[in-house]
């Protein structure tokens, strides 16, 4: 007969489940390795263009998933002039990164990325009501000094940005909108519906501007091609089903820990692809921020609606258990 103790002992998933989010992480992952990816599309694709053909090809991934889960496409009334607000967004977001990548590198943009993490956390403070305990802030003030020393060895100088670093800098701003307006769609109307709706609207959008501009710059070439499925299919498909079912769960200050990860990814991927060498500033910056990433989400409890609802099905387990 099991005691007490043992019953009320967490399972080692629900541990590493409190650390990692595997959605985020996947998230992370795609959106990690999609600046060298927009480079290469944008060899073909005008800015315009590519956002454009991006959210289209995301759009139909969507479609595909509503279709095999019988879901709804519209969200519910009351979340529409939101969901069309977030398409606003995105299509803004997505722009203006697809322009900064014309005028800098991805190493760069991956750790000014970086900053990311910070103002969502703050914005899930303010405007969400997401408390973050003291060992919350100093879970993110550790992270950040860990991104900081790894960026130290790639030169990020923010006295001499480009104009691409200063864009890639405003999408820090960008970002943390679009979740945070996205909380409470989402909350009601499902992340499928929601995403979906926003990534037509802004598909629309940025069909406008492509036309109004242009969608090429010249002849597609294989590379250019599949770089651009890749971002649109993965990037902006996959990815932004897993973020905003991850943001539904667990809310908008936990799950932005793990963006602290994103230039990592970036890094790594360069040293694969490109063959750019793993520095010491990287070994011994990146076990500063998984200490970090780990106090902020230890730090960063879920809102209350989500903490009920988690509840909620404990209980109902226990008593099916009992």
């Amino acid at each position: 007969m099991p005691t007490a103790q043992h019953e009320h002992t967490p399972p080692l998933g629900d541990k590493l489940a409190e650390f990692l989010s595997w959605k985020v992480l996947l998230a992370i992952f795609f959106w990690g390795i999609s600046f060298p990816f927009t480079k290469a599309a944008l060899t073909s694709f005008h800015p315009n263009g590519l956002v454009a053909v991006r959210m289209g090809l995301g759009v139909a991934v969507l479609a595909a998933f509503t279709f095999f889960r019988r879901e709804r496409w519209w969200p519910e009334p009351r979340d529409r002039g939101r969901s069309m607000w977030l398409g606003v967004v995105l299509a803004a977001h997505l722009l203006i990164q697809a322009f900064a990548m014309t005028r800098t590198s991805s190493i760069s943009s991956g750790w000014i990325i970086a900053f990311n993490p910070v103002v969502l956390a703050l914005g899930g403070t303010l405007f969400l009501g997401e408390r973050i305990r003291r060992i919350g802030w100093i879970g993110m003030g550790v992270a950040t000094g860990g991104v900081v020393v790894v960026a130290l060895a790639h030169g990020v100088d923010f006295d001499g940005a480009t104009t691409g670093d200063l864009l890639i800098l405003l999408s820090c701003f960008t970002w943390p909108a679009f979740t945070l307006l996205a909380a409470a769609p989402t909350a009601s109307s499902g992340s499928l519906r929601v995403t979906s709706f926003a990534m037509a609207v802004a598909g629309l959008l940025n069909s406008i501007a492509a036309f109004a501009t242009a969608w090429t710059v010249a002849p597609l070439t294989a590379q250019s091609v599949w770089a651009t499925l890749f971002l649109g299919v993965f990037c902006n498909g996959v990815s932004f089903v897993l973020w905003m079912q991850a943001l539904n769960e667990e809310g908008a200050a936990k799950i932005s820990a793990m963006l602290y990860f994103q230039p990592f990814v970036t890094m790594f991927w360069a040293a694969w692809v490109d063959g750019e060498p793993i520095t010491v500033h990287a070994a011994l910056g990146g076990p500063i921020v998984l200490a970090g990433v780990w106090l902020l989400r230890r730090g960063s409890p879920r809102p209350p609606r989500l903490a009920r609802d988690a509840r909620v099905v404990s209980e109902r387990s226990s008593s099916v258990e009992a």
